[in-house]
Order: structure tokens, then C-alpha cells, then sequence
């Protein structure tokens, strides 16, 4: 509802809800879905991924695979997320209260240790079933393209051995990429292959025509009809 208000606030329509604005949306289920994934976004840039990971857990017990919800004892929560009471419970009341406002928390008078946790509302039950499979998704997704991208280091290093010192510096440069975008954590198999790849004489060549002073070269220009050839300066000229 509150989503629905800012968006007549924007269009002056501050005075009434239309049905117009509703379908324009894509309908009450579009709308919550789109609330949810805001939220994870949301949670997941001021708490980090690992509370993502827990939330995607804990909802696997809040929603039943047919859409219905149960109000789950906190205690019961903790196992399966692997993190204390305490974190946990800040997690929760996170969840329940502010801009989330995804859970709500329930007890029983009845029962001891009675703290329990529900969705807000019946509606989020499919988007959560929805989001929390596409979440496990990606996440599959991402684990097989990061064993490819951290495999290939070693696979450059093996065409370098059999001789495809082309594919091999490929490779290499590839691998140095993807590590400096996605930090793989295989800076030392990247650093070897590289060394593997600039170890190859038609990829590497040492300049020497400034042999005197410390100062080094300070600009390099290739000679556009002969890739071959260069010329080099160094900080004198």
C-alpha cells in the first residue's frame, strides 16, 4: 500500500488509490515480489552476504513448499543457520521491523521459550518460494563459473607444456582478468601462468637500449606498418 501511495504522490494523485496504478505494476503479486527482492538487495548491502544466505535458509522453514506459512520457534532456527541466538535474534527483529518488515514475531502464552517467527503476510509466501529458488540458483551458477574461472590458471600452464603457447598466453591473460574483477583468490596459479606465458619469446622482449641511469623508459610507440618495430625513451629524452 505504502508503495502504491508514493507512486500517486508522484503522478498528483495523493487523494486516491487507482486500480490503473495497481495494474500498471503488474498487479498485488508483482508488487510484492518486487518489495522482496528490494529487501534482500537492501539486506544484503548493509549486513553482508552471510545474512543472505541465513534468510534464504530460515525461509525454507517459514513457508511450506505449497505456499503456506508456520510460525517457527527461534531455538529450532539456529542448527540449520549455524549462528548464535543472539545474531540470530538481531537478524529476526531486523527482518520484522523498519523497511523490511518481511517476518513478524509470534509467541504462544502456553508454551516455554515460546519466540517464534511468521512471514508478515500471507501473500509473501510465493515470492519467497520463488526468490529463495532462483537465490539457490545463481548461487549454483556462480560456484560453477568460479571453479572455471580459478581452473584457469593450471589450464594455461598445461597448454604452455604441450606447446599452444597461444592458448596458453590467452588463457593467462583471461585468468589475470577474471581475478582482478572477481577476486577468484588465485593470484599465485595466475602469477605462474603469466610467467609461463611472458616466458615465450615471440610474447615478451627486454628493451636495452637504455643502459644508463635508474631512471627507466617513460614511453614506448609501435611503428603502425611494422608491428615489429618500436621506439623507446626513457626520463632524459
Amino acid at each position: 500500500m505504502e508503495y502504491l501511495w508514493k507512486e500517486e504522490i508522484e503522478n498528483k494523485h495523493a487523494d486516491s488509490l487507482r486500480l490503473k496504478t495497481l495494474v500498471d505494476k503488474g498487479g498485488a503479486k508483482k508488487i510484492v515480489s518486487d518489495h522482496l527482492t528490494r529487501q534482500m538487495k537492501l539486506l544484503r548491502e548493509e549486513e553482508g552476504k552471510a545474512s543472505v544466505v541465513a534468510v534464504a535458509k530460515i525461509f525454507q522453514y517459514l513457508v511450506t513448499p505449497s505456499g503456506s506459512k508456520i510460525a517457527y520457534p527461534l531455538k529450532d532456527l539456529i542448527e540449520p543457520t549455524g549462528w548464535s541466538e543472539d545474531k540470530l535474534r538481531k537478524l529476526l527483529e531486523k527482518l520484522a521491523s523498519g523497511k523490511l518488515r518481511l517476518l513478524r514475531r509470534v509467541s504462544k502464552s502456553s508454551e516455554v521459550d515460546s519466540e517464534r517467527y511468521e512471514i508478515f503476510h500471507d501473500v509473501l509466501a510465493q515470492p519467497i518460494l520463488d526468490w529463495r529458488k532462483k537465490y539457490f540458483l545463481d548461487e549454483e551458477i556462480y560456484k560453477r563459473n568460479l571453479a572455471i574461472k580459478q581452473g584457469l590458471p593450471a589450464q594455461s600452464v598445461r597448454q604452455r607444456k604441450i606447446g599452444q603457447d597461444e592458448q596458453a598466453a590467452l588463457l593467462a591473460r583471461q585468468a589475470y582478468l577474471f581475478n582482478e574483477r572477481d577476486r577468484c583468490k588465485v593470484l599465485d596459479q595466475v602469477d605462474e601462468a603469466l610467467r609461463e606465458a611472458l616466458s615465450i619469446s615471440y610474447f615478451s622482449n627486454i628493451l636495452r637500449g637504455h643502459e644508463f641511469g635508474n631512471l627507466g623508459i617513460s614511453a614506448v610507440a609501435f611503428n603502425p606498418k611494422n608491428p615489429q618495430m618500436l621506439a623507446s625513451a626513457d626520463y632524459n629524452g
